[in-house]
């Protein structure tokens, strides 16, 4: 059996994507699909955790295109990304309280928090053509005039799925420690 101390505990997520019609409730599509967390990411957790960072002051779901006018494939995500590759909007998200539970058997206990986004019906809207999502910190300037920073915490693509003005859409991200 492994070392309590040679545990890989790194922080990983997956994004769980609900389509649906708000009228009747029917859910039109739903994914689940594992992120990447970047570099930058990783460094705002160590920074948390040291105090280098004293907060967070907002986190938001960004989600866009993930292509660049001319491109035709979604490049897949990277630890050096910084943005998503054709951001659309962004929502603001809610927080859920942290729960422990085993994810595989006889694995270690890991903490996972979720982070979940509404992109409401906008009737009269436009369709959005989705392939990318992410989670975008605010992380609180370190002292009295500091500016805010953005980070992008991960990044995930997926296949195409289209939002369409009248539905509704719950993007719910799984962080897990």
């Amino acid at each position: 059996t492994e070392s309590p101390m040679r545990q890989d505990l790194s922080p990983t997520g997956r994004l769980h994507l609900v389509l649906r019609d708000p009228r009747s409730q029917q859910v039109i599509e739903s994914r689940c699909v594992p992120n990447l967390v970047t570099t930058a990411g990783r460094a705002l957790l160590a920074d948390l955790l040291t105090g280098s960072a004293q907060s967070i002051a907002q986190i938001q779901m960004a989600v866009g295109s993930g292509l660049l006018d001319g491109e035709t494939e979604v490049q897949a995500p990277a630890y050096e990304d910084t943005a998503l590759r054709n951001e659309l909007t962004r929502v603001v998200t809610e927080l859920s309280a942290p729960t422990v539970a085993a994810l595989v058997p006889d694995g270690p206990p890991r903490s996972i928090t979720a982070v979940t986004a509404v992109l409401e019906p906008q009737l009269g809207g436009e369709s959005l053509v989705l392939r990318e999502a992410g989670l975008v910190m605010t992380r609180l300037g370190s002292g009295e005039g500091s500016p805010e920073t953005e980070i992008l915490y991960n990044r995930v693509v997926f296949p195409t799925i289209t939002k369409e003005p009248e539905l509704q859409m719950t993007l719910t991200w799984e962080v897990i420690f």
